[in-house]
C-alpha cells in the first residue's frame, strides 16, 4: 500500500493496482519542466509568432464563432473560424512546424455555395465514430428571412460538414439536421440516451412564432430525428447551449440561455428531461448572463459557474483612443439623434452592410448618395452592403440637411460640424467616421457618448446543487471599478498551472473594443485582477467575438484566442484575431483525450478526478468545449504544480469508471474506456452523530470504519476536515482537521471535534467531517448540534394587518384550539409574486379540514393526506392564504421556498420567525423557540440643548415568574458622529418577569452648523432573544439651503432609491435610479417637466433598454424604467440657464 496523505474534500479518485490500464495511455508529447511557479504575470501571454517573427495566425473580418478541432487528425488543433455572411469561412490547419494555412479550398467539398450562408456557432465532433472529425455550423434561417414562409433557400439550412477522409462535405440536409426555418445559433454534441451515438441540439434565436425553436435530433443509424418534444425539450429561443454537472447526484445538465438570460436547465437523464430549477435555485435565472463558464473553482469538487454581463446595447457615439475614428450605433426611434463632429480634412463615412444608398440622403437638398457608393462587401455583391462615402468641405451638394427631416439617413456640414442624423429607420444603424484628428463628438437627441455602465462579473457557487450567486466583496479581491467590464465571452481554465481555475473574459462595449480581463485564482474561489490580462488584454479596434482556450503547442500551456470581428458592420472591418501564445512557466501538467467504447467516442458528458501526491484533487468534465457561439479544444488540461505524478479517475457516460494510476506528468494521454484499473478493495465508512451543544466542553466522535483491516506491513491513511454547513465554525463547534493511520489489523478509528456552547436560542444545526485517503473511498458524516436554550414563541390569535401595506406571510391558530391560518399579502406592490412552499404534518389532516381563502386559477394548491404544496400569486392590495387544522398532538412544518426574502411573521404579535418553521412550537423543524426583541425608531430635532432620543424596547412574550432576559445596547454606525452629533451610550438592561417594555436614551448634541438629516444605529443583542437595531434620525434645525451639489455615494447592488444630483457650478443634471440587489425588477414612472426648453443634446438615457421608455419633449421627459438586481437606469439633462424642473 501506498502512504499518501490525503487532505482534499469531495469525490476521491483511488489508486488502482499497479500495471493495469497502460496499453490505454498513449503518449502524443512530452515537455519537460523544472522549477514551481505561481500566478499568472503581467507578461505572461504574448501574440504568437513564428521564428521570423510574423504571426502564426494572420486574418481578419467579421466573425461570428470559432470552434477548434482536428480535422486531419494529427493531434494538433485546427481552427474553423466562421466569418458570418459575406466572406468564406476560413479553415485554420495547423503545420507541424507550428504555423497555420488557410486549407477552406482544399479541404471543403465546394465551399463556395455557402459563401452567403448566414453562420453562427460551430460544434465538432465525430459524430459518426469513424476517427474523422466533423464539424456541424448553424446557420441564421437567412437572418430571419426564412420566417416569412415561401420555399426553402439553400443558404437558410445548416451546414453539416462530413469528414471523410480526405474532404469535408456538407450533408446536413441528407441527415436531416438542415433545419432551414430555425435561426441557429450555438450547435451542442450530447448523447442523451447514452446509447453511444452522439445527439445533436441546435439552439435558435426564436423572435416569432412561425420562426422554429431551439430544437434537439436523436441520432440513429440511419440519420438524425428531431425528438424536441418527446423529450420535453422546451428551450424556445436560446442562443447558447451548455452541457455541465450540477446536482449532487451527477446527472448530465443541459444549460439553455437565450440573448442575456438562462432560459431552461434540465437534467438530461430523464426522458422527458426534468427541469431543474427548483434545485439550482432562482439566483442564476435572475442574472442577465451573455456567456458562462463552467468549472470547479472553489476546490470543493462541484462545478460552479462564472457568468459574464454585458449590458444592454444603448443610442452611442464613441470616439477611439486609436484609430482616429468615431464609433456610432444607433437602434431605431422615432426621434431624430445622431451626432456631430469636426475634422481637419476629408472624412471616410462607412455604414453598416444594412444600410443601402436610398436610405441615405445628402446636404440641404436631401440627394442620394451615388450607386457606385455601395460596390457590396466584395466588389461584384449588391448585399450585404457596404456604403461608403468621402466627405469634404469643398462638396457643395453636402452642405446643410433638409429641413424637414421625418425618415431616413441625413448627412451634411452645417455649422461648421458634419452632421449624422437618424430618424424612424426600421434597424440599428452602425455608422464609422475616419479622419486624421477627428474630433470628439457631440451628441443629437438621446445619444450617449459614452457605452453605459459596464458591470462585474458573477460567481455561482454551487453549493449542493444549488446555485448561489456570491457577491462582489465576497468573489474578487479588487475593487468594483477594476472588475466591471462589458462581458462577451468567457473561458475557465488553469492558465498557469497551479492547480486552480482561473477565468478569461473576452469583454468589448455596444459599439467599441475594450480590454480583456484575466481573473487569477487564488485557490479558494476568490480572484485577482492579472494586470493587462497578463499580456492578453487584446486590440481595441474591431470588436471582440469570442474567446477560445487550446494549447496549440503542445507545451502544456493553455492559449488563448480571441475572434475581434463581433457583429455589427462597419466596426469588423478592422478586426484583427489573436491568438495569445501562453509562456506559463514551470508547474507541471498533464492533458487528455478520452476514447469511448460503450459511450460515445469522445466520452463527451465524462467527468475526470486527478490526484496528486500532495492529497489534492481536482475534477473536470468532457463537455466537447462548448459555450457561447464558440468550441474551446476539446483535450481536457489539468495542472499539477510541483506533482511529478497523477492519479486519474474517469466517469464515462456509460456508468464504466476506470483508474489509471501513477501517470508521468507533462504529457498528452488517450485514455480508452474499459482499460483502467478497478476500484480499490478497501471500504471507508463513518457514522453520524448527534450532540446537544452543552454542557460546555461538549464533544463530537465520529467513529471511522474500514473494511477490511489493513494486512502485515500496510497502512491506510486518512485525513479529515471540518466543512461548514448550517453551524459556523468558532461559534458553534471549533474547526478540526488531521489525518489518522490505520495500522495492520486496525479496523475503526475516531475524530473528535469539540463543540462550543451559547445561550442563545437557535434552530438545531449541523456541520460535516469529509474524509478522504489515496486507498479507499471518500466519505463524510454529519454532526447535527441540538439547542439547548429555552424560550417561547408567538401568542395564539389573529394578527393585526393591513394587506394593502404589509407584505409578509402571516401564520397564527386560534386560541385554545388546533384551527390555523396561513395569510400572503401583497402590501401594495405592484409585482404579483408566486410564493411557493409546503406544510407537512407528522399526521394527517383532520378530513374536510384544509380550504383554500382567495386561491385564483393560476395558483397552484395540492392538498395531499398529510401535507399541502402551494404556490399563490400575490400583490397589490390582495390576500391570499390557507386554513387547516392539526390533528390533536399532531405538529407541521411551513416551509416558504420562494421568495426567502419574504418576512414570516407568527401570532398575534407578529414574531418574525425563519422561512421553515415548526408549528405549534415555532422553532425551527424538530427544535425550539424564542423570546421576540423589538424596538422602535425614532426621530428626533438637534435642538435645543439636553434633547434626547428615547428608544422604546419591546419584549414578546414578557419572561415568566423566575425568569429574567438581559440586553445589551450600543451605538452602531451611520451618518451622525458619535461626539458631534450624539453621546456614545452603552449598558445592559433587564426585562424582569412580567416586563416587557424597557427604554434606552441617548443624549442628542446640538451644533449651528446647516446640514443634512443624520441618523445612527443603537444595537441590542441578548443570548436569549434575538438581535434587533434601532435607528435614530437627527433633524437639522439650523438654517441652510437644500441638497449639496455633486454626486451621492452610492452602490447599486445593496442600494435601492432614485438619486438625484447635480454638478457643481453647472446646470448639467444626473437622475439614477438603483436595484439594490433586488430580485423584483420594478417600473419606475415619472416625468421631469421643465420651464425652458432643455439645451439640444443634452439629454441622454443611461443604461436604458428596449423594454424601458424615454421620450424626450422639447422641455419634458417621460420615463419608466424597469430596474432590479445590481443593475441601475438612469438620465442625464441639463437645464438651460435660470430654468427650473419639476
Amino acid at each position: 500500500m501506498t502512504n499518501k496523505t490525503m487532505i482534499a474534500a469531495g469525490v476521491q479518485v483511488r489508486r488502482s493496482p499497479a500495471g493495469l490500464g497502460i496499453c490505454a495511455l498513449v503518449a502524443l508529447a512530452l515537455t519537460p519542466v523544472a522549477d514551481i511557479t505561481a500566478d499568472i504575470g503581467s507578461g505572461q501571454f504574448a501574440e504568437a509568432r513564428d521564428g521570423g517573427g510574423s504571426l502564426l495566425i494572420d486574418a481578419g473580418g467579421e466573425t461570428w464563432g470559432a470552434g477548434w478541432g482536428d480535422v486531419n487528425g494529427d493531434g494538433l488543433p485546427d481552427l474553423w473560424l466562421g466569418e458570418h455572411q459575406y466572406t468564406p469561412t476560413i479553415l485554420l490547419q495547423q503545420g507541424g512546424a507550428g504555423g497555420f494555412s488557410d486549407v477552406i479550398q482544399s479541404a471543403v467539398l465546394d465551399p463556395n455555395p455557402h459563401y452567403r450562408d448566414d453562420t453562427h456557432g460551430v460544434a465538432w465532433a465525430d459524430f459518426d465514430n469513424d476517427g474523422d472529425e466533423d464539424l456541424f455550423e448553424a446557420c441564421g434561417g437567412g437572418a430571419g428571412e426564412a420566417a416569412g414562409g415561401g420555399s426553402v433557400q439553400e443558404e437558410w439550412r445548416n451546414n453539416f460538414f462530413v469528414n471523410n477522409g480526405t474532404l469535408l462535405v456538407e450533408l446536413a440536409q441528407a441527415y436531416g439536421v438542415d433545419y432551414p426555418r430555425g435561426r441557429g445559433r450555438t450547435p451542442l454534441w450530447v448523447d442523451y440516451d447514452n446509447d453511444g451515438l452522439l445527439d445533436l441540439v441546435i439552439t435558435a434565436l426564436q423572435t416569432s412564432a412561425a420562426e422554429s425553436p431551439s430544437a434537439i435530433f436523436r441520432q440513429q443509424i440511419s440519420g438524425f430525428t428531431e425528438v424536441t418534444s418527446q423529450v420535453g425539450f422546451n428551450a424556445g429561443s436560446c442562443e447558447n447551449a451548455m452541457l455541465t454537472h450540477l446536482t449532487p447526484d451527477g446527472a448530465p445538465t443541459l444549460i439553455c440561455g437565450d440573448t442575456s438570460q438562462i432560459g431552461t436547465i434540465y437534467d438530461i437523464s430523464t426522458q422527458p428531461f426534468t427541469d431543474i430549477r427548483s434545485t439550482v435555485g432562482n439566483d442564476i435565472y435572475n442574472a442577465y448572463p451573455f456567456d458562462l463558464a463552467i468549472s470547479d473553482f472553489d476546490g470543493d469538487l462541484d462545478f460552479d459557474v462564472f457568468a459574464v454581463v454585458a449590458p444592454p446595447n444603448t443610442a452611442a457615439a464613441l470616439r477611439l483612443s486609436t484609430g482616429d475614428r468615431i464609433q456610432s450605433t444607433l437602434p431605431p426611434s422615432a426621434s431624430e439623434r445622431g451626432f456631430s463632429f469636426t475634422a481637419p480634412g476629408d472624412v471616410t463615412l462607412t455604414f453598416g452592410w444594412e444600410t443601402d444608398v436610398t436610405q441615405v440622403s445628402l446636404g440641404a437638398s436631401g440627394v442620394n448618395p451615388p450607386p457606385e457608393a455601395d460596390p457590396g462587401l466584395v466588389p461584384g455583391n449588391v448585399w450585404p452592403h457596404r456604403l461608403e462615402l468621402t466627405l469634404s468641405t469643398s462638396d457643395t451638394t453636402l452642405m446643410g440637411l433638409p429641413a424637414s427631416r421625418s425618415q431616413g439617413i441625413y448627412v451634411g456640414y452645417e455649422n461648421g460640424r458634419w452632421q449624422v442624423r437618424v430618424v424612424d429607420v426600421d434597424y440599428g444603424v452602425n455608422v464609422l467616421a475616419v479622419a486624421t484628428g477627428i474630433s470628439t463628438p457631440q451628441a443629437f437627441g438621446s445619444v450617449n457618448l459614452t457605452q453605459g455602465n459596464p458591470l462585474p462579473p458573477i460567481l455561482f457557487e454551487n453549493q449542493n446543487g444549488l446555485l448561489n450567486r456570491t457577491t462582489n466583496s465576497q468573489t474578487f479581491l479588487d475593487p468594483v471599478s477594476a472588475i466591471q467590464s462589458f462581458g462577451r465571452s468567457v473561458i475557465p481554465g488553469d492558465f498557469d498551472n497551479d492547480m486552480d481555475v482561473d477565468v478569461y473574459v473576452g469583454a468589448t462595449g455596444p459599439v467599441a473594443n475594450v480590454p480583456n480581463l484575466m481573473f487569477d485564482n487564488q485557490g479558494d474561489g476568490t480572484f485577482r485582477v492579472v494586470s493587462a490580462a497578463g499580456g492578453a488584454s487584446g486590440h481595441l479596434l474591431g470588436k471582440t467575438d469570442v474567446a477560445t482556450s487550446v494549447d496549440f503547442d503542445l507545451d502544456g500551456c493553455l492559449d488563448i484566442f480571441v475572434a475581434q470581428g463581433a457583429y455589427p458592420a462597419p466596426f469588423s472591418y478592422v478586426a484583427e484575431h489573436q491568438l495569445f501564445r501562453n509562456q506559463c512557466g514551470s508547474n507541471h501538467w498533464i492533458e487528455v483525450d478520452l476514447e469511448g467504447s460503450a459511450s460515445n467516442i469522445h466520452g463527451i458528458g465524462a467527468v475526470l478526478y486527478a490526484t496528486t501526491p500532495d492529497g489534492r484533487v481536482q475534477v473536470r468534465e468532457q463537455s466537447n468545449g462548448t459555450h457561447k457561439h464558440a468550441q474551446d479544444f476539446r483535450r481536457i488540461h489539468f495542472g499539477l504544480g510541483a506533482n511529478q505524478e497523477v492519479d486519474l479517475e474517469v466517469q464515462w457516460p456509460s456508468g464504466v469508471v476506470d483508474y489509471f494510476s501513477d501517470l508521468s506528468v507533462d504529457q498528452v494521454v488517450l485514455l480508452t474506456e474499459g482499460s483502467g484499473g478497478t476500484a480499490p478493495s478497501y471500504t471507508l465508512g463513518v457514522d453520524d452523530v448527534t450532540v446537544s451543544e452543552g454542557p460546555a466542553g461538549q464533544e463530537a466522535v465520529l467513529t471511522l470504519t474500514l473494511t477490511p483491516a489493513p494486512g502485515s506491513g500496510e497502512q491506510v491513511d486518512v485525513a479529515y476536515q471540518t466543512v461548514a454547513g448550517t453551524a459556523t465554525a468558532g461559534s458553534d463547534y471549533t474547526t478540526t482537521s488531521g489525518t489518522l493511520s490505520f495500522l495492520a489489523g486496525e479496523s475503526e478509528q475516531t475524530v473528535t471535534v469539540p463543540i462550543l456552547d451559547d445561550a442563545t436560542p437557535e434552530p438545531s444545526e449541523s456541520f460535516g467531517v469529509q474524509l478522504t485517503s489515496a486507498d479507499t473511498n471518500a466519505a463524510t458524516g454529519t454532526v447535527t448540534i441540538l439547542d439547548d436554550d429555552s424560550g417561547s414563541g408567538p401568542a395564539c390569535g389573529a394578527p393585526s394587518y393591513d394587506p394593502a401595506s404589509d407584505r409578509a406571510l402571516f401564520i397564527w391558530n386560534d386560541c385554545g384550539t388546533d384551527d390555523w391560518h396561513l395569510r400572503i399579502t401583497g402590501g401594495g406592490s405592484g409585482q404579483y409574486v408566486n410564493h411557493v412552499g409546503s406544510l407537512v404534518a407528522d399526521a394527517a389532516f383532520p378530513a374536510g379540514s384544509v380550504q383554500g381563502v382567495s386561491v385564483e386559477p393560476n395558483d397552484t394548491l395540492d392538498i395531499g393526506a398529510s401535507q399541502i404544496d402551494f404556490g399563490l400569486i400575490v400583490g397589490g392590495i390582495y390576500e391570499d392564504g390557507i386554513d387547516f387544522s392539526l390533528a390533536s398532538g399532531a405538529s407541521a412544518c411551513l416551509e416558504l421556498t420562494s421568495p426567502t426574502t419574504l418576512p414570516v411573521l407568527a401570532g398575534a404579535n407578529r414574531m418574525v420567525v425563519d422561512p421553515q418553521v415548526e408549528i405549534p412550537g415555532f422553532g425551527a423543524c424538530g427544535g425550539g423557540s424564542t423570546f421576540s426583541l423589538g424596538v422602535d425608531d425614532v426621530t428626533v430635532s438637534e435642538g435645543p440643548a439636553g434633547q434626547e432620543a428615547v428608544l422604546t424596547l419591546t419584549l414578546t412574550p414578557a419572561p415568566g415568574s423566575g425568569e429574567q432576559v438581559e440586553v445589551a445596547y450600543q451605538p452602531g454606525a451611520g451618518t451622525a458622529t458619535a461626539g458631534s452629533d450624539y453621546t456614545t451610550t452603552s449598558g445592559t438592561l433587564s426585562f424582569l418577569a412580567g416586563e416587557s417594555e424597557q427604554t434606552v436614551t441617548v443624549p442628542i448634541l446640538d451644533d449651528a452648523t446647516p446640514e443634512p438629516s443624520e441618523s445612527f444605529g443603537v444595537q441590542l443583542t441578548s443570548a436569549d432573544t434575538n438581535a434587533a437595531t434601532g435607528t435614530v434620525t437627527i433633524l437639522d434645525d439650523d438654517s441652510g439651503s437644500g441638497p449639496a451639489c455633486g454626486a451621492p455615494s452610492y452602490d447599486p447592488a445593496s442600494d435601492r432609491a432614485l438619486f438625484i444630483w447635480n454638478d457643481c457650478g453647472t446646470d448639467d443634471w444626473h437622475l439614477r435610479i438603483t436595484g439594490g440587489g433586488s430580485g423584483q425588477y420594478v417600473n419606475h414612472v415619472g416625468s421631469l417637466v421643465a420651464d425652458a426648453a432643455f439645451p439640444a443634446g443634452s439629454v441622454q438615457g443611461v443604461s436604458v433598454e428596449p423594454n424601458d421608455t424615454l421620450d424626450i419633449g422639447a422641455s419634458q421627459i417621460d420615463f419608466g424604467l424597469i430596474v432590479g438586481g445590481i443593475y441601475e437606469d438612469g438620465i442625464d439633462f441639463s437645464l438651460a440657464s435660470g430654468a427650473s424642473a419639476c
